[in-house]
């Protein structure tokens, strides 16, 4: 499932419920909006955040979501040469610290149409709707049935 969508659903469906600690659905999509606006990823691209268990976190945590990077959240209690290699090592092109400020950009449209089972960054294709004639019948290849044939005889 595409989580800026179920972010989106959420939003439409209980937009004044709390998301997050003062923070409602409605908000926190607008929120996670503009901060991937002020990220500038594109799909695939990392985002590395080094901070603790906060309300900022969470905020990066679904603009990743919504602009379709991928988010590296590393402990604040690393070694500096822990970070250092965890950064290089995911190709981070963004690392937000506890000193840093949140982007606040314009609000990004969402990559509301990426395909997770694709390999990053792709757009999904429509994908064919298998039908079948009643529920639970499915058509055997005919190498399973050959297969199936040749045990039984």
């Amino acid at each position: 499932m595409n989580l800026a969508l179920s972010l989106l659903a959420a939003a439409e469906r209980r937009p004044d419920a709390e998301a997050l600690p003062g923070i409602s659905y409605a908000e926190l999509r607008e929120r996670a909006a503009r901060l991937a606006g002020g990220l500038g990823l594109e799909p695939g691209e990392r985002l590395a955040t080094v901070l603790d268990n906060s309300v900022e976190t969470a905020l990066l945590y679904w603009a990743a979501q919504w602009c379709g990077a991928v988010f590296v959240p590393l402990s604040w209690r690393a070694s500096q040469d822990d970070l250092d290699y965890c950064i290089e090592d995911c190709g981070a092109r963004v690392v937000l610290r506890e000193d840093s400020v949140l982007p606040d950009g314009p609000e990004h449209r969402g990559a509301l149409d990426l395909d997770e089972h694709a390999p990053s960054g792709r757009r999904a294709s429509p994908a064919p709707i298998a039908r079948t004639t009643r529920p639970g019948s499915y058509k055997r290849s005919s190498t399973a049935t050959a297969s199936a044939t040749a045990r039984s005889a």
